[in-house]
């Protein structure tokens, strides 16, 4: 479904892309790998916890930018709600962060 989404155009890739779409309201969900950075996890989490938008852990840093066609990356963002919803359905709710978890 990622690289579906990627060839749709509806991806933003790493940590300034994403803080910048969900900045100017256009993010619908978010992947954030599972060995991010507590920076990187620092930089993005509390802005898009504040713009409640739907983050979910998954994978590594090589299992998220090998589905991105990148060689590492810690987040991937979701401009389009149906691609997030499909997305997020994919994935095991105990793997949500937009909720008062931490990573």
């Amino acid at each position: 479904m990622v690289g579906l989404a990627m060839r749709a155009g509806r991806l933003v890739l790493g940590t300034t892309a994403v803080r910048e779409a969900a900045r100017h309201g256009k993010l619908s969900g978010a992947l954030i790998a599972t060995d991010a950075s507590a920076n990187a996890r620092a930089r993005l989490l509390p802005l898009l916890t504040a713009l409640h938008v739907r983050v979910v852990k998954c994978g590594t840093l090589r299992q998220l930018g090998q589905a991105a066609g990148r060689e590492r990356l810690a987040i991937i963002g979701v401009t389009d709600a149906g691609f997030a919803r499909r997305l997020m359905a994919e994935l095991p709710d105990e793997d949500r962060l937009d909720r008062s978890e931490n990573c």
